[in-house]
């Protein structure tokens, strides 16, 4: 029992200098305003040392590029829903809808991150709502297929022509 206590007591007090490590690691200081490029810099380098997917670049480029010309001198406490809603579709003007609302749910992975770790108290973005995308239907014409078996490599050109012929596909025949 006496063992089983001494191991406790360590791991907590591991617990608590690992702790006391990560929160002098923050970046920002309680007392400074935090900005959106300050967040930015912080939620990018998180998710590239996850490993996360390729679309976080994407969006890191359209951050860098215009987003965080426009916000970067707000701190990011005073950002509202409104504001960086009228912002994103001002700055995509032209694209489509649906364009618009991924960036806009982007952005709001990104101040959710930031909430999370502290250094928000509340995401602007909280109650926005993405509208549903309409799905997207492909069919594959006759002439299609011919096309697609004609440059496949052989192997290819088999699966396709059996997967063609065996009707286990939707759309018309």
């Amino acid at each position: 029992m006496a063992e089983a206590e001494e191991y406790v007591r360590a791991l907590n007090e591991k617990k608590k200098s690992l702790k006391e490590q990560a929160d002098s690691a923050n970046p920002f200081q309680p007392v400074q305003p935090v900005y959106a490029d300050q967040i930015a810099v912080a939620w990018h380098a998180d998710k590239k040392a996850a490993g996360r997917a390729s679309w976080i670049d994407d969006f890191a480029r359209f951050l860098n590029k215009e987003l965080l010309k426009e916000i970067s001198t707000v701190p990011a406490e005073q950002l509202t829903q409104h504001y960086l809603v009228g912002l994103i579709h001002r700055l995509k003007a032209g694209r489509s809808p649906i364009t618009i609302d991924r960036n806009i749910s982007y952005l709001k992975c990104m101040l959710e991150w930031a909430r999370k770790h502290g250094f928000i108290s509340k995401n602007p973005l909280e109650l926005w709502t993405k509208r549903k995308e309409a799905p997207k239907y492909f069919e594959l014409t006759y002439e299609d297929i011919k096309k697609l078996i004609a440059v496949a490599a052989p192997h290819i050109a088999w699966a396709i022509q059996v997967a063609a012929n065996t009707g286990a596909r939707t759309g018309a025949s």
